[in-house]
């Protein structure tokens, strides 16, 4: 059986054309989301650090936006929020084995338990892919905000500066007594000078005298 020519060339030209056909560019990214603390108290902050690798073959427009919940705010982004309310972290190219780590902080504004959104955008030819990654952070506990009591009298500075007493004098009208005690600690309570109690003492005692030696002297 004589091979067929016409068989043969159509197969080597289907060859050539597979052959040069450029194999096509992928766009992979990959993201590792953290946070610092997963529990924080009211009025503290936690950081949320997203890791964006390209792991593609060619460089990609990045958008990183955050969700961030009621009862949280966003604390060291500058980002405008877009219509959707979603915060605008970062945007930026990014090349492929290039790895960028960007990070916002979020503080905790009341109790509860919050889900942190990180949603990863990247140009994938001629369309859009996203990632979304969760954070969950937990506010618990007392505030951390402690107030400063400079003269240790148990009144706050705050509290020394409402009432109009010296924050750094434990006894502000120097009375002897110490302010959180004293009745009225900005004005001195009137107190006998010691020399006095001692001449009204011995007086006393004189009086005493005099009057048991009348008695003793009717007896």
């Amino acid at each position: 059986m004589k091979p067929n020519l016409t068989a043969i060339i159509l197969a080597a030209l289907m060859c050539l054309y597979i052959t040069a056909i450029p194999a096509m560019a992928e766009t992979e990214i990959m993201v590792h989301p953290s946070v610092d603390k997963e529990i924080i108290a009211p009025g503290d902050t936690a950081t949320v650090t997203l890791s964006i690798t390209n792991t593609g073959d060619e460089t990609t427009e990045l958008k990183v936006m955050a969700v961030i919940p009621s009862g949280m705010t966003a604390t060291t982004t500058t980002g405008a929020k877009d219509a959707t309310g979603n915060l605008n972290v970062w945007n930026g190219p990014l090349s492929p084995g290039r790895t960028e780590s960007i990070t916002y902080t979020v503080k905790g504004n009341q109790k509860g338990t919050f889900r942190v959104f990180s949603i990863v955008k990247y140009l994938d030819g001629d369309d859009w892919r996203e990632l979304q990654m969760i954070s969950e952070i937990k506010v618990n506990g007392e505030t951390l905000k402690k107030e400063t009591d400079s003269d240790g009298d148990g009144w706050s500075d705050e509290k020394e500066k409402q009432l109009g007493t010296n924050p750094y004098n434990r006894d502000t009208d120097g009375d002897g007594i110490i302010d959180p005690e004293d009745s009225n600690p900005l004005v001195p309570e009137e107190q006998i000078p010691m020399n006095w109690i001692i001449i009204l003492g011995a007086a006393a005692a004189l009086i005493l005298v005099l009057i048991l030696g009348i008695l003793i002297g009717r007896i």
